[in-house]
């Protein structure tokens, strides 16, 4: 894997477009992979096909904004910085080549999209359609986040995790054509940020690997981790 730093330029306002519109950082993020294809559902695709994994974040003591980057193959930002001119300030990369095992602790940050299906069903108990719902409530998160570990390949304490929550952020996907109006799309998110053990090490891999939870798209599911 590889993981990249990039700040961006505060004083371009380029980079507060960046801030207020999850569409625009996903399509940021991807012109960095020189197999980004034309069209937006190609675009995705392309996203998954290289196993990109992003987070903005905004360090207000130093006043800078920056992406974090996971992806699977190296990524051009030499191309990034010749599509969006005076954006992109710096950048740093380098291959991560850890590997994990079983009984390590780690300081983790997870910026995520908490969410639980529900399944509505007929007074003659025929399944209906499922409904995805988000969690808003911050022990529903807590055990959100328990039950994704164990599934995960680690175990946390519950009880000892920061929950900050980054409210509903919104995006707007170009139509095909441009024939009619902006899609919209919105993503609730959550960061958390604790101590983790590993309980499964091949588990655990394949979850920093391909990310964890929904709205990997729009800036979740990347672990950052620190050994504790």
């Amino acid at each position: 894997m590889f993981l990249s730093k990039v700040t961006l330029n505060m004083r371009h306002r380029m980079t507060y477009r960046l801030a207020s519109d999850l569409y625009a950082q996903h399509r940021f993020v991807m012109s960095a992979f020189p197999d980004l294809r034309v069209t937006d559902r190609e675009n995705e695709g392309a996203q998954d096909q290289q196993g990109v994994l992003y987070r903005l974040e905004t360090d207000r003591q130093a006043e800078c904004m920056f992406f974090l980057v996971q992806s699977r193959v190296e990524a051009d930002w030499n191309r990034t910085r010749e599509l969006h001119r005076d954006v992109l300030c710096s950048d740093q990369s380098k291959e991560d080549r850890r590997l994990f095992e079983t009984g390590e602790r780690y300081r983790f940050r997870l910026r995520a999209s908490p969410t639980v299906c529900r399944v509505n069903r007929d007074p003659e108990g025929i399944r209906q359609a499922s409904k995805r719902l988000g969690l808003y409530r911050e022990q529903e998160q807590r055990d959100w986040l328990a039950r994704t570990g164990e599934r995960c390949g680690f175990e946390i304490r519950p009880e000892a995790v920061l929950i900050t929550p980054q409210g509903k952020r919104e995006g707007y996907k170009p139509t095909p054509g441009g024939r009619r109006p902006h899609d919209l799309v919105t993503c609730f998110m959550v960061d958390f940020d604790s101590t983790l053990f590993i309980t499964d090490a091949s588990l655990f891999s394949t979850a920093v690997r391909e990310g964890v939870g929904r709205g990997k798209a729009w800036g979740c599911g990347l672990l950052s981790l620190m050994r504790a």
